[in-house]
């Protein structure tokens, strides 16, 4: 049926739902629910309330099976006011369907285990996905309602938020499956059974006159009797348990003076052989053989009882651990913490008495260091023998801290091993009590204490809690010891980490620390970042803008990647130089000298290095480079370079069995124009000549000025003196064009 005002809409605060304490919460939630004696519909209606206020679900169903026409449709569900008058809805209300393959119900009621849809769109068999994905629905759980063995049913929640694979959530789920499903499969047993005690004469006991006169076969047998001569007769209050004696009576002093009934109540029977159960009772005024009578119809609840104190010790237990947690973020000394830890284990966890014993240095005895609790003040300061082999050393807790793991007593005066401590546990009203052990840097440094006044209160379940709340309280001892060395470095480490600022602002260049992924991830750039590159370090560390890699120039990035790749598998130190495009477009020529780091198996895991602009230096290198080998003013090869290429040009012919030809010029009257006209017309006749001389001739020829006005060209893959003959002939051609030099045209020419 429609519920949508179970709970309210869910938190819009998606971390809430999704953090590691929503799991603990969502099973303390639904152990308070099932805790409050609900019926089986109003159970799924809280547990699915519970589940999509917790973990942020916007629907939730329940479906089952009919036992008849085993058709599976949808009984129960919850969903956000958005979905309101959805085809989804509409849908989840009038389908229903056959067992068979696909399906996220068919799916989990066949494979018996939580199903996660991450994207309801790839859902194989999902007749229902394209509405709820019309209705902005994008993942959905489902999972099984299971009890004793047998599927119930399931439970389906569908959310507008993607959800990704937890195990955390699948877990959790199944937990919530198997709770639930146990107590709806016994509340559903229950309710048959109280209809069925309402209209049937199972579990009917009848006293008149103070004595009972009538017990069916149900009533012998839930009393333990093998025949009816063991109740008939005798004194009506006999079956009682001291502490239900009293309410009996009353009640039934009211039926017979109002002539009526009184509400079912919960008594404490004692069998004929001494076992006490629990009761659930209903009596009313009835007439038997002509006398006033009651008639109680009964059923025996122990063990829902039990079940109901094994769900309430489960979520008290939840909820310890869940503040457990946080006071171990929250304390900054040992003491502090196990004071901490035996306040939330009874406040929270709803313990008689919790202590912690804490070893000596000798190892052989300990004392109580802490404890919360009515007694607590028998505990403080009392010693424990840890070896001593007598009965002192046969408790929970020296057995603990001994073997190194926990002690359980479930029976604390049926079990040998307490008796030198039952004194202590009969004035405290300790009837079981468990010891777990503490551990700081792998030793075992003492032991947390928990009783209960309840005897088996230690079942498997309780018994994991109380173990991770010692293994938590244990990385909280190594957490604080380790605060505590930290503390003691942090000056040094600050005033280090000053000096390093210090550095590296006013180093050169920029510092850096990358992985060694394919995009060298910046973890650490320095401020110098930002005069070398023109971005902040901000943008670069993590790529957040993008990689320093990207910075590289498309000339070098192939070369200069397979370098670093190179360094990442050798990890030896490099020197690298290549070019970067900055911010501004601008390209830097830069010099890094990196060394590779390497975890503690070896493997180089990242790269830290100086990088510097050396783009001065590097013009200044050029600049050098073309000095030496070519002529400043007109940008022909000097002499230097003319004798290497002639060098070359002769073992090229005679390899190719040709020759070279070789032309020396002088330009006349070059001297007169220097002093008439001044050097800076000289230098423009020069270049001009240099211009001419370059624009005939081919690319494998080399002109060269070998100072003042004197030219040399050479001419390679000459087959005869004819073709060297034509190249003067067109030198001389090309320099006898006028050239103008302020305002007048000068003749040049060349021999």
């Amino acid at each position: 049926m429609d519920r949508p005002a179970l709970s309210p809409a869910p938190t819009p605060d998606a971390a809430v739902a999704h953090a590691p304490g929503a799991y603990l919460a969502l099973m303390h939630a639904v152990g308070q629910a099932l805790a409050s004696d609900p019926t089986a519909a109003q159970a799924l209606d809280k547990v699915i309330a519970a589940f999509c206020s917790t973990l942020r679900f916007d629907y939730g169903a329940f479906w089952r099976e009919d036992e008849q026409t085993h058709q599976t449709s949808c009984v129960q569900h919850w969903h956000a006011p958005f979905l309101a008058h959805t085809a989804f809805i509409e849908m989840s209300r009038g389908v229903s369907f056959m067992p068979g393959p696909g399906g996220l119900i068919r799916t989990t009621l066949k494979t018996r285990e939580p199903l996660l849809l991450e994207n309801i769109d790839e859902a194989q068999g999902l007749r229902r996905g394209e509405a709820a994905t019309r209705a902005g629905l994008r993942s959905a759980l489902a999972f099984p309602l299971i009890a004793g063995g047998q599927v119930l049913g399931a439970l389906e929640f569908f959310s507008r938020e993607p959800r990704r694979r937890d195990e955390s959530l699948l877990t959790t789920a199944a937990s919530v499956g198997i709770l639930a499903g146990e107590f709806v499969a016994r509340r559903r047993a229950e309710e048959r059974y109280h209809e069925l005690v309402q209209l049937s004469p199972d579990a009917i006991i009848v006293h008149c006159e103070g004595r009972y006169v009538f017990a069916n076969r149900a009533a012998l047998q839930i009393l333990g009797a093998s025949d009816v001569s063991q109740i008939l007769g005798r004194e009506a209050f006999f079956i009682l348990h001291p502490d239900s004696e009293k309410f009996a009576r009353e009640r039934a002093r009211q039926l017979y003076e109002g002539r009526d009934e009184v509400p079912r109540a919960e008594f404490k029977f004692v069998r004929l052989d001494g076992e006490v159960i629990d009761v659930e009772i209903t009596s009313r005024y009835f007439v038997y053989a002509g006398k006033p009578a009651i008639q109680s119809i009964f059923r025996d609840i122990t063990s829902r009882k039990r079940d109901e104190q094994k769900i309430v010790r489960l979520s008290n237990t939840y909820a310890a651990l869940s503040q457990t947690n946080k006071a171990i973020a929250r304390m900054s000394t040992p003491h502090a913490l196990f004071r901490e830890v035996c306040r939330i284990a009874v406040e929270h966890g709803k313990f008689r008495l919790a202590a912690v014993m804490e070893v000596g240095a000798d190892g052989r005895s300990g004392r109580f260091v802490a404890a919360h609790g009515e007694h607590q003040a028998r505990f403080l300061g009392l010693g424990v023998e840890v070896h001593s082999g007598g009965p002192p050393a046969m408790g929970p807790v020296a057995t603990a801290v001994r073997e190194g793991a926990h002690s359980i007593s479930n029976d604390f005066f049926a079990d040998p091993r307490t008796v030198f401590w039952r004194d202590l546990a009969h004035d405290a009203d300790f009837r079981s009590g468990g010891a777990f052990p503490l551990r700081r840097a792998e030793q075992v440094v003492g032991a947390l204490a928990v009783y209960s006044s309840d005897t088996e209160a230690f079942d498997e379940v309780v018994i994991g809690l109380l173990d991770e709340m010692a293994l938590n309280l244990s990385f909280g001892l190594d957490a604080i010891e380790h605060d505590m060395q930290r503390h003691a470095a942090e000056s040094a480490l600050r005033e280090n980490e000053r000096a390093l600022s210090t550095l590296l602002s006013n180093l050169p260049g920029m510092a850096y620390r990358c992985r060694a992924d394919e995009r060298r991830t910046l973890e650490f750039a320095s401020e110098g970042c930002l005069q070398l590159t023109g971005y902040r370090p901000a943008d670069l560390v993590g790529n957040r803008m993008l990689s320093f890699s990207d910075l590289v120039h498309p000339a070098d990035r192939g070369w200069v990647g397979s370098e670093i790749q190179d360094t990442f598998k050798s990890g030896e130190r490099s020197i690298l130089e290549y070019q970067i495009v900055c911010a501004d477009g601008q390209v830097k020529w830069i010099s890094e000298k990196s060394q590779a780091i390497r975890d503690e198996t070896g493997k180089v895991v990242m790269l830290e290095g100086i990088i510097d602009d050396i783009t001065d230096r590097k013009r200044s290198e050029e600049r050098l480079a073309f000095l030496a080998q070519y002529d400043v003013l007109t940008g022909l090869p000097n002499r230097a370079l003319f004798y290497d290429r002639l060098r070359q040009a002769v073992v090229r012919a005679k390899r190719e069995q040709n020759m070279v030809g070789l032309l020396f010029l002088d330009l006349d009257r070059f001297k007169q124009i220097n002093d008439s006209l001044g050097h800076a017309a000289g230098d423009r006749v020069l270049r001009v000549v240099a211009e001419r001389l370059k624009g005939f001739l081919r690319e494998v020829d080399t002109i060269a000025r070998l100072g003042g006005d004197e030219f040399t060209v050479i001419i390679e893959g000459v087959e005869d003196a004819e073709q060297v003959a034509s190249v003067a002939e067109k030198i001389k051609t090309a320099l006898a064009e006028s050239v103008e030099l302020d305002g007048h045209d000068m003749l040049i020419s060349a021999s």
